[in-house]
């Protein structure tokens, strides 16, 4: 698939005060050329030429299409990194954005003894395989295929709880598929620095961590009971003998043998922020997970908030069954902060993405302040293996074919998501007014109402009237009907001096647009 070179679309040309100055100055002295002017009729008609062709070349974006969520054989998948590149490749996709696990191990331990007594299993992930090696295979790869732009991100596995009595081989793994994707991560380290019950919160201080030191205190019993004598007295043909013994070292021993074993399953006797043993944490361990990524500059998706996860994976833990649950966690994107964006689909449509719904309920929060950063929309493919590939995408507007764009365009808000076999093409969305013009990511002040160009073409024609929403402030402002190319440049009145709004487009259940916000001046 060739690289369509797009407007989306240019900005006014940009006109700088000293040559505004010039301008002006000419614009009085309608009789010649005065000495103060010193560039001349020739050299301001070239600088406005200059000025307005870097602009328009600046606003061209190359409209790139790619898949976001892919587990390989590191972390959750079957294809070897190199496989399933080539799976995006075969499909005439650009963009390949890997996110293994960054683990997938899950422990229980028996209470009282849970450091010591305990079962573990590790299915893989970035940290299992090592986050260096994990680095250096994507790099490998874009050495190789340079045609593509490949990353590297990963599914993070925060947090999970049990519940159930493990006497009775009862018990329920809890939230192990509520994952939030991570990229733009760097370094090995930021990788293993990953936030996760798997290997550990930051531990926390407090009077507890005083409290796990109580094994120390069995020593002095048991060492007291291990050194005390006793005298054993004999009597041999009239003759009585006395002899000290050790009678108490069996006990002493035990106790502190049990003092070792405790002080052991105690270390490092502080405890982590998490863990899995006290229930469900609410939105506290994501957010961590989150606050971490922010301090990494990385960029933050809820995956799939959607999806329902219930089953039983009685090969998991021998000895007994164990079920896995996962419920729906979309409110969560209402409890928490400072992530970038969410997966709309193909888990993020009904109740996030909708019009109405979630998403714009958390743009509208935005728009009145109440958060700092607007939140972007993504698609998501959650591939591992199959005939499926690409059909859920994330179409990238990128000023240059490199790496770096590409989540520049992600944390901008410079993409849209799309899913089908015969997807929808976005070839213009934009407002305007005699103030300017902005595009999806973009903010537009304005001092009147604005006129929205839509244009989209359909590969194919459909075989059944689609709808086109045109949403402004989560509400359907209009709804138009397409069988065939469309194209509309639309007038909105609506003018509401010092308020923020935003429009974005909704076509079908098939197309989702990041929004455009629009702040109104007067």
């Amino acid at each position: 698939m060739s690289l369509k070179r797009c407007k989306i679309p240019p900005h006014p040309p940009f006109i700088p005060p000293l040559l505004r100055g010039e301008i002006e100055g000419l614009k009085r002295d309608r009789g010649g050329f005065k000495r103060k002017n010193r560039f001349g009729w020739f050299g301001i008609l070239f600088l406005i030429f200059f000025f307005t062709i870097s602009e328009s070349s600046a606003a061209e974006y190359l409209r790139v299409e790619g898949v976001i969520h892919l587990d390989t054989n590191i972390g959750g998948g079957t294809l070897s990194p190199e496989e399933m590149v080539r799976k995006v490749r075969d499909q005439g996709l650009k963009i390949a954005i890997i996110t293994d696990h960054d683990n997938m191990r899950v422990e229980y331990g028996l209470p009282l003894l849970r450091k010591i007594i305990k079962k573990r299993v590790d299915k893989g992930g970035i940290r299992e395989y090592g986050s260096g090696r994990y680095i250096d295979t994507i790099e490998e790869l874009r050495k190789r295929y340079t045609d593509m732009l490949i990353l590297h991100g990963a599914e993070a596995v925060p947090f999970y709880y049990w519940e159930g009595n493990p006497i009775k081989r009862e018990l329920t793994l809890n939230n192990w598929h509520k994952h939030i994707l991570i990229l733009g991560l760097k370094s090995p380290e930021d990788y293993n620095g990953i936030p996760s019950v798997g290997y550990g919160f930051p531990l926390r201080l407090g009077p507890f961590c005083i409290i796990n030191l109580w094994p120390i205190a069995v020593f002095i019993p048991g060492v007291i009971l291990l050194r005390k004598k006793g005298e054993r007295v004999y009597r041999l043909r009239g003759f009585t003998i006395k002899k000290k013994r050790r009678i108490y070292s069996v006990t002493g021993i035990i106790i502190l043998t049990s003092g070792i074993i405790f002080l052991i399953n105690n270390f490092p006797f502080c405890e982590p922020i998490y863990n899995q043993y006290h229930g469900d944490k609410g939105t506290g361990p994501y957010q961590f997970l989150i606050d971490y990524a922010n301090k990494k500059n990385a960029l933050t998706y809820w995956a799939h908030p959607e999806a329902e996860g219930k089953y039983e994976a009685g090969g998991a833990f021998e000895g007994g069954k164990v079920k896995v649950s996962t419920s729906p966690y979309y409110n969560d994107l209402m409890e928490t902060k400072g992530y970038t964006g969410f997966a709309v689909f193909e888990e993020g449509y009904k109740i996030m993405g909708k019009p109405g719904g979630l998403w714009d309920q958390i743009l509208k929060d935005y728009c009145e302040g109440k958060r700092d950063s607007p939140v972007w929309a993504i698609g998501e493919l959650d591939y591992k293996e199959g005939d499926w590939m690409g059909m859920t995408q994330t179409v990238f507007f990128l000023k240059v074919f490199k790496e770096e764009e590409v989540l520049d365009a992600l944390k901008k808000g410079r993409a849209y998501a799309v899913r089908g076999i015969d997807k929808p093409i976005l070839e213009d969305f934009t407002l305007r007014s005699s103030d300017g013009e902005a595009t999806m990511g973009e903010e537009l002040q304005s001092r009147e109402g604005i006129e929205v160009t839509i244009n989209i073409k359909f590969p194919k024609p459909p075989k059944e009237e689609i709808k086109i929403f045109l949403i402004r402030n989560g509400e359907v402002k209009e709804t138009f009907s397409a069988r065939k190319d469309f194209m509309i440049k639309y007038k909105d009145d609506y003018f509401l001096p010092g308020k923020k709004i935003y429009y974005r487009l909704a076509v079908g259940e098939q197309l989702i647009t990041n929004p455009i916000f629009v702040r109104f001046d007067g």
